[in-house]
């Protein structure tokens, strides 16, 4: 359904919280962070509090970079659906832009409990690490998203640069 049909739809039944959560996704998809935003918002004013809502509303808010408040939506996604790495990926890149590093950190380390494989994960992680000067473990991080994604030129470099900080060069 097109977003034009989402607000048809809405003038028909202004009460329907679930087209207000399809519109917003559909916004979301499309970038539209402040529109979905609202779509999100008055859906949780229908009293519809599901996960679907919060994630999208606290992804809206990851993309119009009001972070702390995205953090707060994450967590009640998370709540709601506690085994989706995603989430937790998310709030970590949130906490990673407010400079909660270990939070960050944490969250990464369960995304990645819950999803192994994911390169992102480990390169955002190690990023946090390394701006709490924990080299070592950022270096292994780096190692995990070059096994991962061998073509990572960030994760090459970054990794490059911190060994040859360390002075302990490795090809």
């Amino acid at each position: 359904m097109a977003i034009a049909d989402y607000d048809v739809a809405i003038k028909l039944d202004p009460r329907n919280a679930g087209l207000y959560l399809k519109r917003g996704n559909a916004r979301l998809a499309n970038k539209n962070y402040a529109d979905a935003l609202a779509n999100f918002d008055e859906a949780v004013k229908l009293k519809f509090g599901n996960f679907g809502v919060f994630s999208g509303r606290a992804l809206a808010k990851l993309g119009l970079g009001n972070y702390n408040e995205a953090i707060l939506d994450f967590d009640r996604a998370i709540k709601l659906k506690p085994e989706g790495a995603d989430m937790y990926f998310y709030r970590g890149n949130a906490k990673l832009k407010v400079e909660h590093y270990r939070s960050a950190i944490s969250d990464y380390g369960t995304a990645l409990r819950l999803s192994p494989d994911d390169a992102t994960t480990y390169f955002n992680r190690a990023l946090a690490r390394e701006c709490l000067g924990d080299y070592m473990n950022a270096i292994a991080d780096y190692r995990q998203v070059i096994r991962l994604d061998p073509k990572n030129n960030d994760a090459i470099k970054n990794r490059n640069g911190l060994l040859a900080m360390l002075q302990k060069p490795e090809k």
